[in-house]
């Protein structure tokens, strides 16, 4: 009778020790993007030309990457919509994880990791910490509607973009 409350005892101690939890890694919510969907983002650039954007969608949501089933990472998601005489809109939007951010745009798509190095970047009056640069984007196109580099803040989002005709164009803070 001991025998098998015993066996019964290790069977379940067995099957609790088996069991495991899933693991979640999420974003930093203390650096969340500023913005709600509907809001508007101005870009101005050297030559006072605009480019005016409405967010469309902001979606937040955990995937599973990989061959493990129960890690899963948290996920942001934001897309733009020009709302200007924008036939080639350079930025349709990026999307965030805990280890790094993909753009997409007219023509690229490009990720860069959070082990990149950083600046600090002077917005409008306001001086930026943490700022991630993406130079050199791959295309085979150096068209004057393609992007060269994006400056990117975990609570702004994309706060400039540099095109291949010298055109530098920043986001407008109030």
């Amino acid at each position: 009778m001991k025998l098998k409350y015993f066996i019964i005892g290790f069977t379940l101690l067995f099957f609790i020790g088996c069991a495991h939890e899933d693991i979640y890694y999420r974003l930093d919510h203390s650096r969340w993007f500023l913005y709600s969907e509907g809001d508007t983002l101005i870009f101005r650039n050297n030559d006072t030309l605009i480019d005016t954007y409405i967010i469309s969608d902001i979606w937040n949501y955990f995937d599973e990457t990989g061959d493990r089933q129960d890690t899963h990472y948290e996920h942001l998601r934001v897309t733009f919509e020009g709302v200007t005489e924008c036939t080639n809109c350079p930025i349709y939007g990026f999307s965030r994880s805990s280890t790094n951010v993909g753009f997409t745009g007219n023509l690229y798509q490009q990720n860069f990791s959070y082990d990149d190095p950083t600046i600090e970047y002077t917005l409008g009056d306001t001086i930026l910490q943490d700022i991630y640069v993406m130079e050199d984007i791959p295309i085979e196109d150096t068209a004057r509607h393609k992007v060269k580099a994006i400056y990117y803040s975990d609570i702004f989002g994309i706060i400039r973009y540099d095109m291949y005709d010298d055109r530098v164009y920043e986001l407008q803070i109030e």
